[in-house]
Order: C-alpha cells, then structure tokens, then sequence
C-alpha cells in the first residue's frame, strides 16, 4: 500500500510541478537539419575541442535547454578570428545553425551549469562571447579577466559593475534582458550599453548604482563577422592602459 501511495504521490508531483523537470545546461548536437540524423548531448559539460569526440565540423542543427555558444574553431575562438551563434531556451529549443552550418568545433553554456535560472555573471574577452571568461555568482571585488570585450547576465537579478576595484567609482546596474522570466541579457559588445572595453573592474551581486540598463537583443543569435584576435600585449602595458578607463 505504501508503494502504491509513493506512486501517485509522484505523479501528483510529477503534474503540479512541471518547470521542475529540467533546469540543468543540456545541449544537443544533431549531423542533420531540424534536428535529424545521429547526435551528440552535452549535459552541464563545457567542450573546448569537438575533435575528441569526432565531431568536428559535423553539427548542422541543435536543441538546447539553458543558454548556449557555439564556435567554429576549437578553445571557443579563443586564438584566432571566427563566427559564433548563441541559443536561449527556458524549454526545448531546437534551431538551425546559421553561420556555422557544419562548422562547429566548440561549444559551452553560460551560467549555472545545474540551474540555468540561477543568477550569474559572466565577462568575456572577445566580443560576441568569444575566448576567455571569468564567470560569477557572488560579490567580485577585484576583476581577474582584464581584457573584456562582452558579458552574459542570467537568472533574475542585476548585477552592478564598477570601474574601480572594491566597488568604487563610476558605476552602472545590468539586468537580464527578461528577469521575471529568467531571460538572459546578451551584451555582445560592452560599447552597446556604454561600457569601454577592459573598463569593468569589480561586480557586485544587486542593483546599487544609479544607472540602470536593461540590455536587449536576440535570445537566439550569431555574430555578424569574424572577429579579430585581441593582439597580446605586455602585462604592465597592458594594465596601465585599462586602469584609465572609465564609464
């Protein structure tokens, strides 16, 4: 009797808590359009070099749930110039790829990998989400990524970024695109919310600062060119030409 009660329980739970069946980052690749033909699923796993798994340049559609990048060269364009595309869905969200139709060699999520409707942070070196990151879910008083050029805000809270360490100085609060709705912000170049490149300097987890942006774009997306690589430059060079930025 007792298991008879524990099944209706779960199916009780089962029908009033739907949104509660997947939140984790889960991406599937398919060799097909309209998502045919054989596959390969990434579940809450970054996958820097789609050559391991002999699946380079093979993926010509994808599903997601969870916010996702994908890249047509391997370490997410981290080394030379190339495209990407970007897919956001809160469910099941099954795309074409555009730019990248067969060209995939990398791919990675933003946010929580067990929650995509957590509250993250994410600061990238490259425009259109591309080469290094620094992801954050807390209070960040000192920025390690120095060259950053792009960001992904998740979940629904803002972030508030200054151009000092320790939350000092100029300031501005970004929230995700749709946060009643956990939709993420996709700020593909920090210039388009008025932020200079290599100019955010801590992060702060709440809204503190007077301004306020709300970025909008495409939940699902790609570049519109190849990006260029950021040149390398020297350390201490590189360190006084950034601690001039403001916003």
């Amino acid at each position: 009797m007792s298991q008879q009660l524990a099944a209706v329980a779960t199916i009780i739970l089962a029908i009033l808590l739907p949104s509660q069946a997947q939140v984790n980052q889960q991406a599937t690749l398919y060799t097909g359009s309209n998502g045919n033909g054989q596959t390969l699923t990434l579940i809450e796993n970054y996958q820097p070099n789609l050559q391991q798994q002999g699946w380079n340049n093979n993926a010509y559609s994808t599903c997601v749930v969870g916010a996702w990048l994908y890249y047509d060269y391997e370490n997410y364009n981290q080394n030379t110039g190339g495209l990407m595309e970007w897919v956001f869905g809160p469910g099941q969200k099954c795309v074409n790829f555009n730019n990248l139709q067969g060209a995939v060699s990398s791919v990675r999520f933003a946010g929580s990998p067990k929650d995509w409707r957590t509250s993250t942070f994410t600061l990238y070196a490259r425009d259109y989400f591309m080469g290094a990151e620094e992801y954050i879910y807390q209070d960040q008083p000192s920025i390690a990524l120095q060259d950053h050029r792009s960001l992904i805000v998740t979940g629904n809270t803002g972030y508030t970024v200054y151009d000092q360490t320790n939350y000092q100085g100029n300031s501005i609060c970004i929230f995700p695109q749709d946060a009643a709705n956990y939709t993420p912000a996709f700020v593909y170049d920090l210039s388009n919310i008025s932020i200079p490149y290599g100019a955010i300097r801590s992060v702060r987890k709440g809204c503190y600062g007077k301004k306020v942006v709300r970025p909008k774009s495409e939940i699902s997306g790609k570049s519109t060119q190849q990006a260029v690589p950021v040149p390398e430059s020297p350390l201490l060079a590189k360190d006084l030409v950034l601690t001039n930025k403001k916003f």
